[in-house]
C-alpha cells in the first residue's frame, strides 16, 4: 500500500510541475544555483530584472506562468531569478543576492532589461536574449535556441571571429546580438554594409531594415536619401510599407503639447500642428507634408476638442489633396464627419469622397459603406454590406458569433464618445 501511495503522489507531483508556470529559484545564491545544476545535470536560465521595468513585469505576470511555457523551462534548466536594482522593500533573501547582482551586470555588461542569460551545467555562458511582450511559443523558441549549439549567440560570436561572414549568417547573428543587446551590433552590421560591393544591396538593406530604430535612426536617414535604390532591392511596396511604418511611429511624440494658461495656470493640451508640419517635411514635400499634418491635427484633435476634429476632417475631404490619403485615413476621416448622420450633406460629402472604393473587399471599407448607405436610407444594400462585412469577420476570427444583419448595422452607426485625454 505504502508503495501504491508514493506512486500516486510522485505521479501527482509530476502533474502539478507540469500544469505550472516557471518554477523560480528566488532564494538561492548564484554559487547554491551552479552546485543545484552539477547535481542535476542541467543548464541553467537566469531571468536578470529590475522593479521598475514594465517589461520585465508584463513577462512575470503573462508569460512566466503559462504551463506549457513552465513544462518547458522545468524541464529542461534550473530557473533562478536575479534582481538587479535595489529598493527599501527588498527581503533579506534579495539584499543577500545584491553581489551577485553587481557581479552579473558588471561581467555581462547587462544594459537593458529584461536581460535572459543562460548557461550550461558548469556555469559558462552559452546564450544570451532579451525582450518583452512575448508570446509563450517565443519565449520557449529562446530556451531552445539556448540549448541548440548552433544558434547561441555564444557560438556565433565564435564563428564570427573565426571569419564567417555568409549574409545568412550575419542578420542571423545580428538578430541574435540584438535581442541580447550587444553594444557591437552596430559595428558588425556597419563592417557588412561597408564590405558590399553594393552598399544597397538586398542583404545589406534587410540588415539597416532590421536596425532600424525610428526616424532618427542613421539607417533610416541612409534609406531615405537613396530610395531608388531601396526600391530596387527591395521592390516599392515594402519600402513604402518600411516609412509609413517608422514614420508613423515617431507622429504621437511630436503631436500633443501641454502648457500652461498664461493667466490660469490651468494645464492646456493641443494638437502641436506646427510641430507636425516640421516633423513631416523631413519626409515629404510641402504639399504632402502640409497633407499628412492636417489629417494627424483632424486625428488627435479628436481625444480633446471634437468640433476641431469634424471641421478639419470635413475641410480635407472636401479638397481635390485627399486623392493622396490612404483608404485607411478616409475610412478614419470619414467617421469623424458622419457622427450620427443627421447632416445629409455631411453623408453625401463621405460617400463621395470614398464612393471609388465601393466594391473593395475590406472590413473597415466594408462596415463604412454599411454605415453610408444607412444614413442615405438605402436599407437593402446596407444590409447587403452588413452581410459582406460578417462574412469577413468570420473568415477572420473562428469565434466570431453571426448576428441579424438588421442588429449589426445597429452595432456599427452607434457613435462612440469620444475618449477623453487625461492630463495633470
Amino acid at each position: 500500500m505504502k508503495k501504491i501511495i508514493f506512486v500516486c503522489v510522485g505521479f501527482c507531483l509530476h502533474i502539478s510541475l507540469c500544469a505550472q508556470g516557471i518554477v523560480f529559484e528566488q532564494d538561492k545564491s548564484w554559487k547554491e544555483v551552479l552546485a543545484l545544476a552539477k547535481k542535476q545535470g542541467k543548464s541553467i536560465f537566469v531571468d536578470a530584472y529590475t522593479t521598475w521595468c514594465g517589461p520585465c513585469i508584463q513577462m512575470d505576470k503573462e508569460v512566466f506562468p503559462l504551463p506549457e511555457v513552465g513544462s518547458f523551462y522545468n524541464s529542461k534548466f534550473i530557473n533562478y531569478k536575479l534582481q538587479m536594482d535595489k529598493t527599501k522593500k527588498d527581503t533579506e533573501a534579495i539584499r543577500g543576492r545584491y553581489v551577485d547582482a553587481a557581479w552579473f551586470e558588471q561581467t555581462f555588461q547587462i544594459r537593458s532589461y529584461p536581460c535572459y542569460l543562460f548557461f550550461d551545467s558548469n556555469g559558462n555562458l552559452i546564450h544570451q536574449s532579451g525582450g518583452g511582450n512575448l508570446s509563450g511559443e517565443a519565449f520557449v523558441t529562446i530556451g531552445k535556441e539556448a540549448l541548440d549549439p548552433a544558434n547561441t549567440v555564444v557560438n556565433m560570436h565564435k564563428l564570427y571571429q573565426e571569419g564567417n561572414r555568409s549574409a545568412t549568417f550575419i542578420k542571423n547573428y545580428i538578430q541574435k546580438m540584438a535581442a541580447a543587446n550587444d553594444p557591437q551590433v552596430e559595428t558588425v552590421a556597419q563592417a557588412f554594409i561597408d564590405s558590399q560591393t553594393n552598399r544597397f544591396s538586398a542583404d545589406a538593406v534587410d540588415i539597416m531594415m532590421y536596425l532600424t530604430y525610428g526616424s532618427d535612426s542613421p539607417y533610416f536617414k541612409q534609406l531615405l536619401a537613396n530610395k531608388e535604390q531601396f526600391i530596387a532591392a527591395k521592390g516599392k511596396e515594402k519600402v513604402d510599407r518600411y516609412f509609413s511604418r517608422v514614420i508613423d511611429a515617431g507622429i504621437t511624440a511630436r503631436a500633443i503639447k501641454t502648457s500652461a494658461d498664461a493667466t490660469s495656470g490651468k494645464m492646456i493640451t493641443q494638437v502641436d500642428e506646427a510641430g507636425l508640419y516640421s516633423y513631416f517635411l523631413q519626409f515629404y514635400r510641402p504639399e504632402e507634408a502640409r497633407l499628412q499634418t492636417d489629417f494627424n491635427v483632424a486625428k488627435f484633435a479628436k481625444l480633446f476638442d471634437p468640433e476641431r476634429s469634424y471641421r478639419k476632417a470635413k475641410e480635407l475631404l472636401q479638397q481635390d489633396l485627399r486623392q493622396k490619403l490612404t483608404l485607411s485615413q478616409l475610412h478614419q476621416l470619414g467617421n469623424m464627419v458622419l457622427r450620427d448622420g443627421v447632416d445629409k450633406a455631411d453623408v453625401e460629402l463621405v460617400f463621395d469622397a470614398v464612393k471609388a472604393y465601393k466594391e473593395t473587399d475590406e472590413l473597415q471599407n466594408l462596415q463604412l459603406f454599411c454605415k453610408l448607405y444607412h444614413f442615405k436610407g438605402d436599407q437593402a444594400r446596407s444590409l447587403q454590406y452588413a452581410e459582406r462585412a460578417m462574412d469577413k469577420l468570420e473568415k477572420s476570427r473562428p469565434d466570431y458569433v453571426r448576428v441579424p444583419a438588421t442588429e449589426f448595422v445597429q452595432k456599427i452607426i452607434v457613435v462612440m464618445p469620444t475618449p477623453k485625454l487625461v492630463t495633470n
